[in-house]
């Protein structure tokens, strides 16, 4: 009780102005100098040095914080923005003539477990046929990575299946996991910080973007986003790492990196590494197509050579999702996307798919109206796959997504990954696999089950 007294004592004694007056003052000049060493922390200036990383880092936890409540609030951090679509799972809408014998490999947060599930559905039959689902404690133990990590950021993306049902996937900007037929983890790799897309080579290599940390590029302090180009082999064996700015600078294209009035926290953002399969009259086995969202920019590089072939910036606009189609057209999907004066990402329009002809130099958009009739609108993600002269696949990732529609507008048939509570789920880059691809993996995974 006498404790209680004089702590009520200390709380409502009463204190001087000029007392008052002084704390207030000490508080708001440290509350303008904490301003200024995070500004200039996020402005890459060095003086700072560990004050402005712990400073960074603490002006960051409130944002962390309402991200993660807001997350528990909606039951989940990866419910879309808004839930536009009535549907749940597949629907048919107007089958293509000859039918789709098809594959989709998806790749779905699901509110019920509250966890990543990359599943292979067959579109003829209309139902899942296989699932893989991690044991995130051994996905831990192989990244001799702290759990909490692992859950944070186990959301499946980018999966890429082997026809004997192996599959690789990342986390969210965090890790690669190779996993069997039934699931079990091969390896995962967690340092380099893998993200965005993870493809293969002819010779059997993934191929994926990391993030280098501390980052390598000239100049780069703080918080800047470094990138560089990661070749795994099948084993999980990091073969090589080339940091991408050294490489843009080394070919004349410093600019795409320098050339903004502000100290650039993103400079490059690669989302997407496609190797080229095969020799062609304008590209050769090995080289690599690579997207910068940041400048959209799209590239071609031959490692060979460690020279960039061929680069052009639009008509896209912070495009993601290139794709060699035959020997002289690739596909890109341009989200056309544009940050504002409030700031946030908007959709102009909707997202297109290009076709751009390295013969003739042109760029079509064939099915511009028929995206723009279904407004297909993904801001920050997304995929396409053109299936033939009609059709294409557009995964419309930010809004839980994935249809086929052909060049007059039909909608063949479209995915939503909605909830049993209604709301709608973000997808995460999933692939359309024509029955060619398909095929022999629904043998691999029907043939013998898994325990």
């Amino acid at each position: 009780m006498q404790f209680l007294a004089r702590l009520e004592r200390l709380l409502f004694r009463q204190l001087e102005a000029w007392l008052v007056l002084l704390l207030l003052t000490i508080v708001l000049v440290g509350a303008l100098l904490f301003a200024a060493v995070v500004k200039h922390h996020t402005e890459g200036r060095r003086r700072t040095g560990v004050i402005g990383e712990v400073a960074f880092y603490v002006a960051g936890l409130p944002e962390e914080t309402l991200r993660v409540f807001s997350g528990l609030r909606a039951g989940s951090r990866f419910a879309t923005a808004e839930s536009r679509f009535n549907t749940g799972g597949l629907t048919v809408h107007a089958a293509p003539p000859a039918g789709d014998d098809g594959y989709l490999l998806v790749a779905r947060h699901d509110p019920e477990r509250n966890r990543g599930v990359l599943e292979l559905m067959d579109l003829e039959r209309q139902e899942t046929i296989h699932a893989w689902r991690p044991d995130l404690d051994r996905v831990a133990e192989r990244m001799r990575a702290d759990r909490g990590r692992v859950l944070d950021r186990q959301q499946g993306m980018t999966p890429y299946v082997w026809p004997d049902g192996s599959l690789a996937f990342r986390g969210l900007d965090a890790f690669l996991v190779m996993l069997d037929r039934c699931s079990n983890v091969e390896w995962a790799i967690g340092t380099p910080r893998i993200h965005h897309s993870v493809e293969v080579d002819a010779d059997g290599y993934l191929w994926a973007p990391n993030r280098p940390e501390p980052p390598v590029l000239p100049g780069a302090v703080g918080s800047m986003l470094d990138e560089a180009l990661t070749k795994v082999s099948r084993s999980g064996t990091i073969v090589s790492s080339i940091p991408l700015g050294d490489l843009l600078i080394r070919n004349g294209y410093g600019s795409l990196i320098y050339v903004m009035d502000q100290y650039p926290i993103d400079p490059m953002h690669v989302n997407d590494i496609q190797p080229v399969l095969k020799d062609g009259p304008y590209w050769r086995r090995g080289d690599l197509f690579i997207s910068l969202r940041t400048n959209s920019v799209v590239l071609l590089y031959r490692p060979s050579t460690d020279r960039i072939v061929w680069l052009q910036s639009g008509p896209w606009l912070h495009q993601h999702d290139v794709n060699v189609l035959n020997d002289h057209e690739i596909s890109i999907l341009s989200n056309n996307t544009a940050r504002l004066g409030d700031g946030q990402w908007h959709v102009l329009g909707a997202n297109e798919v290009y076709i751009y002809d390295f013969a003739t130099g042109e760029s079509r958009s064939p099915w511009r109206d028929a995206l723009l009739q279904h407004d297909v609108r993904s801001e920050t993600q997304g995929r396409a796959t053109v299936i033939d002269e009609d059709d294409v696949f557009v995964e419309e990732s930010d809004h839980g997504r994935a249809l086929r529609v052909s060049t007059d507008g039909t909608l063949r048939w479209s995915y939503v990954n909605r909830g049993p509570n209604g709301r709608t789920y973000q997808l995460f880059w999933s692939r359309y696999l024509s029955a060619e691809e398909g095929d022999p993996i629904a043998q691999a995974v029907t043939a013998h089950p898994c325990p």
